[in-house]
């Protein structure tokens, strides 16, 4: 399952020659490629955190960051709660150790005694405890979500409460910008009927949405229970109407699911993210499929 995948690292130390050789190191695997990014302070670091990053390699000693600082940053951030970090220090301190790990690192290296299998192991290892870890959390929450939504459909005579409900919790549950329940007209036009979005984004609830590329390359996929993945609209080859729809709901990325009723297309469940691009995970779109078919 995991390999021969491409990962992105972040390395966020501030000596040129340590970040050279952990990307020599990195590239020397032969079942995963990186690309790797580069900061040499924390601020930096910060900032292109904002990437879909799936490691990232920490220096405890920064210019403006001590590396626990940084690490307590990282994971305030709700789309970097499970990012693996590994903790490097010039030095070995269980002390240090001990902090890095409560404080949220996956791992902790002494520089000196890095080797580049050792490095290697170390983030590969990494990236497969948080994805293990990410999957069972998230999968437990699916379900208590689903049952929670089920019995209230079940329970409830108010349609709107119910739609509610389900986009307010699903965009908990998917830490996302948005989630709307989008319902189509007869000329498949329509309107999203339901909606939680995030404060500092816009609402589109009740906007009357047209999308001329819709009918000629997605009603058809969408009415055989297909899935619609996007995972960063900037690197992806996307019909230009359909980029400047989304671009103007602020999107970088999205998951549809198709609802259909009595085998006919009813409307989409649909989620934005709209701050970062975004790898969708399995567990999530099979929390959407399930409950689109509620």
């Amino acid at each position: 399952m995991y390999q021969n995948q491409h990962r992105i690292v972040l390395v966020v130390d501030d000596s040129l020659e340590d970040r050279e050789v952990y990307r020599r190191y990195l590239e020397q695997d032969n079942k995963n490629s990186y690309t790797i990014l580069e900061a040499e302070s924390g601020e930096e670091g910060l900032e292109l955190s904002a990437h879909n990053i799936d490691a990232v390699l920490l220096d405890f000693m920064l210019p403006d960051f001590d590396g626990l600082e940084l690490l307590r940053e990282l994971k305030a951030k709700p789309h970097l709660r499970n990012l693996p970090v590994i903790l490097l220090t010039g030095h070995g301190d269980e002390t240090i150790a001990v902090k890095a790990i409560k404080s949220g690192a996956q791992d902790y290296l002494v520089k000196g005694k890095i080797t580049s299998q050792g490095l290697r192991f170390a983030v590969d290892s990494a990236i497969k405890t948080a994805h293990l870890q990410a999957k069972i959390k998230q999968q437990a929450q699916r379900e208590g979500l689903i049952l929670q939504i089920t019995q209230q459909i079940r329970q409830s005579l108010e349609l709107d409460k119910v739609l509610d409900t389900t986009v307010n919790e699903v965009r908990k549950f998917l830490q996302t910008d948005r989630v709307v329940i989008f319902r189509f007209n007869q000329d498949w036009s329509g309107a999203a009927i339901s909606e939680s979005v995030a404060p500092e984004y816009i609402s589109i609830l009740s906007k009357k949405i047209y999308d001329p590329c819709f009918s000629k390359n997605y009603i058809q996929q969408y009415q055989q229970g297909h899935v619609r993945i996007l995972s960063d609209l900037n690197h992806e080859k996307l019909g230009q109407c359909y980029v400047d729809m989304l671009a103007e709901f602020q999107v970088k990325a999205n998951l549809v699911v198709p609802i259909l009723l009595d085998q006919g297309l009813w409307g989409l469940l649909i989620a934005h993210h709209c701050s970062t691009g975004r790898k969708w995970q399995q567990v999530e779109i099979e929390l959407l499929q399930q409950l689109s078919t509620q």
